[in-house]
């Protein structure tokens, strides 16, 4: 994928966007499971927690399922139905929905190189940069439709600081690039195309419907409370 550009609300903020394959729109077979566990240890009121937040997580991205924790095993299931049963896919999309969610908005420095198309997505020059915010910046994130492309689009609205924060970036770094950093990878890296934002960005860019969902999911809600593993355990033993 390639860079592109960052602009206004009332044009677009393009970005090359590194989401699970799984979240291409591929749904999963009738009553598939994927089971995923927390650390030992886990309390069971923040197993609880998590398996709320896969839940809201599966309505933002539309996809139908159940998750059903249990407390004593300190593991939880999600029953997903209709679609595809690639192995592939469904376990791209285990990782993309057990994505803990911790992001942050960080200036890529002057010479750093993000290059989506290796796996160097990750360089320590964004790593170690200081972020001018992070999810707590973001008020709320919709999925639209771009109206001359059909393409899909992610608006996302800042609350005042960050605004302030990245208007204030903006008009110092005019056509520098800008990194999301989500769970420690970078998943977009555009360009600076302007001085002002006001708070107000449309997200387009290499994502599919599904992809855009994801993010519109994750980016402005809470975190997982804990890191969750996952394996895909294939049909599900109880209806």
């Amino acid at each position: 994928m390639s860079r592109s550009a960052i602009l206004p609300t009332t044009m677009a903020l393009s970005a090359a966007v590194l989401l699970s394959g799984a979240v291409a729109g591929q749904d999963t077979t009738d009553g598939y499971c994927l089971h995923y566990s927390g650390p030992s240890g886990t309390p069971p009121e923040t197993l609880e927690v998590a398996a709320a937040t896969l839940d809201r997580r599966l309505t933002a991205m539309e996809i139908d399922g159940a998750v059903a924790v249990d407390t004593e095993a300190g593991t939880i299931d999600v029953r997903l139905s209709g679609g595809s049963s690639d192995p592939v896919a469904i376990a791209d999309l285990a990782t993309a929905l057990g994505a803990v969610g911790e992001s942050r908005f960080v200036p890529v420095p002057p010479g750093c190189v993000v290059d989506f198309t290796t796996d160097q997505t990750t360089p320590a020059c964004v790593m170690e940069a200081t972020p001018l915010f992070d999810r707590s910046g973001v008020t709320s994130a919709e999925v639209g439709e771009d109206g001359l492309t059909g393409e899909p689009i992610v608006r996302l609205q800042l609350d005042e600081e960050a605004a302030r924060l990245f208007d204030a970036h903006a008009a110092q770094h005019l056509g520098e690039y800008f990194a999301l950093v989500m769970d420690d990878e970078v998943v977009m890296s555009p360009a600076i195309n302007a001085k002002r934002y006001d708070g107000r960005l449309l997200v387009t860019g290499a994502f599919t419907p599904m992809e855009a969902r994801a993010l519109a999911a994750i980016l402005p809600a809470d975190p997982l409370p804990a890191e969750l593993t996952f394996e895909v355990a294939g049909e599900c033993e109880t209806p």
